[in-house]
């Protein structure tokens, strides 16, 4: 009879650790069975987890400074939009334009010697007309404008219809035009502006001249003027000097 107490705290032992076993499984089963808190698709990646990609650059507008009213300058817009086009990284003030716009020369004969300009004493000194270019006038040139020209040497004012404009690959565009002669015939114009040089080609009535400008600084020549020929050289060509 003394052997009962041990059987019977054997068996409460056995029992309780079965109670324990069978709760850690009971929590094991509730673990495996728990519901997901969040789905994953590999080809979709949820939203609230960083995505390791570059961060959206913003695009840079290289014209954020022509970005005018176009209600306010709407007898401009066109022409605005053209210049833009063709000159993306430069800024037009639309005041400017509109002002440029309504002035009809594209120079303005200066008595004034500019000694900015890449010439020597001789050539600053051989009668030459120089004049203060309105380079901006220039700029706002479409197919069908029109604008006057000085030329002191002919003694004439031109009057130049412009025909197509031409953007190079390089930073420069030409404006292509004519001049309706007297005569009944047509002449060719055309000027090419880079950067701050300008230079073109006038066919006139009276001869072709040649129109070159630095900035607003410029000249106007005849070719006869820049060209001169030596009458004591003879001016032929033989084979063997080829």
């Amino acid at each position: 009879m003394k052997k009962l107490p041990i059987y019977l705290g054997g068996a409460l032992f056995v029992t309780a650790s079965l109670v324990y076993i069978t709760q850690l499984k009971s929590g094991e089963q509730q673990v495996d069975i728990a519901e997901p808190t969040m789905s994953f698709n590999p080809e979709k990646p949820p939203a609230n987890v960083p995505v390791n990609t570059a961060p959206k650059q913003k695009v840079k507008n290289n014209t954020v400074d022509n970005n005018f009213n176009r209600e306010k300058y709407a007898h401009i817009a066109e022409r605005l939009d053209a210049m833009i086009t063709r000159r993306p990284n430069k800024s037009f003030n639309p005041e400017l334009v509109a002002a440029a716009v309504k002035r009809d020369t594209a120079w303005q004969t200066t008595e004034d010697i500019p000694t900015s300009l890449p010439l020597d004493k001789e050539r600053l000194n051989d009668g030459r007309q120089f004049i203060k270019l309105d380079d901006l006038k220039i700029e706002t040139l479409i197919p069908g404008d029109t604008v006057n020209i000085d030329i002191s040497e002919a003694n004439e004012h031109y009057h130049i219809i412009v025909d197509r404009v031409e953007k190079h690959d390089y930073a420069s565009i030409s404006w292509y035009g004519h001049i309706e002669g007297s005569d009944g015939q047509t002449y060719d114009v055309h000027f090419t502006r880079g950067n701050s040089l300008t230079v073109g080609g006038i066919n006139t009535p009276e001869g072709h001249f040649v129109l070159q400008g630095h900035d607003k600084d410029g000249w106007v020549a005849s070719s006869g003027k820049l060209f001169k020929i030596d009458p004591d050289q003879p001016d032929a060509i033989y084979p063997e000097d080829i």
